[in-house]
């Protein structure tokens, strides 16, 4: 369950605890929370590293093999070949003014067959 709510850069904020971090925990926009809740997402988030040493805030989902999802993915929808980064580099702030979606592959992504591949 969120602990406090915030006023961040005049969008109303809410922390996150980390269940897997007592003394850490996520900010996100208040509205991407209530629209999380809405789709069926847990607010039992936990922190967790890539192959590659990333850490990643991430809640269990049912909607891929792995079973759990990154919240960041999550708010903005991506999509194939796209990639979530933050702007202040922080993976703990959710938060849709710091997150962007730039060009690239996600760990785990299946590249899409090019028009000259082979048949």
């Amino acid at each position: 369950m969120p602990t406090s709510q915030l006023a961040l850069a005049g969008r109303p904020s809410v922390r996150v605890p980390l269940i897997n971090q007592t003394d850490q925990s996520a900010v996100v926009d208040a509205a991407d929370l209530e629209a999380l809740r809405a789709a069926g997402y847990s607010t039992r988030w936990f922190l967790n590293r890539s192959g590659s040493g990333h850490p990643y805030v991430r809640v269990a989902s049912r909607r891929y093999a792995g079973g759990v999802e990154t919240v960041a993915r999550i708010i903005l929808q991506p999509g194939r070949n796209r990639v979530v980064s933050y702007r202040d580099g922080d993976p703990l702030n959710l938060r849709r003014a710091n997150l962007m979606v730039m060009p690239g592959r996600a760990k785990g992504q299946r590249l899409a067959p090019s028009a000259g591949d082979a048949e």
